[in-house]
């Protein structure tokens, strides 16, 4: 599970109403694009025609992706026993 502060999750709330889309979905796509997996999200022109002026981590960072998540400080090198405990315990398979 990711954690954001308050003013984050409305900001990316407010931004997948306007865009039409599930928060989760606008994450995704955007990390994609960050990840160089996918060309630019398109957005709605709005308030958006700077967005194509802006680097990825800079889009992330304006976003306040950056910093607002927690895990563990070793995450990427153990996810999958973190993943199979998570799931152990939704799941009830212990």
């Amino acid at each position: 599970m990711i954690t954001i502060d308050y003013d984050t999750e409305q900001q990316l709330y407010k931004l997948a109403q306007e865009e039409g889309t599930e928060p989760e979905k606008l994450i995704k796509k955007l990390l994609s694009f960050y990840l160089g997996e996918e060309p630019k999200p398109e957005l709605s022109e709005r308030k958006h025609s700077n967005v194509a002026k802006k680097s990825k981590p800079e889009l992330i960072r304006d976003l306040g992706l950056i910093g607002c998540f927690s895990a563990e400080p070793e995450l990427s090198e153990n996810y999958k026993a973190v993943l199979s405990e998570s799931w152990d315990k939704k799941y009830d398979n212990s």
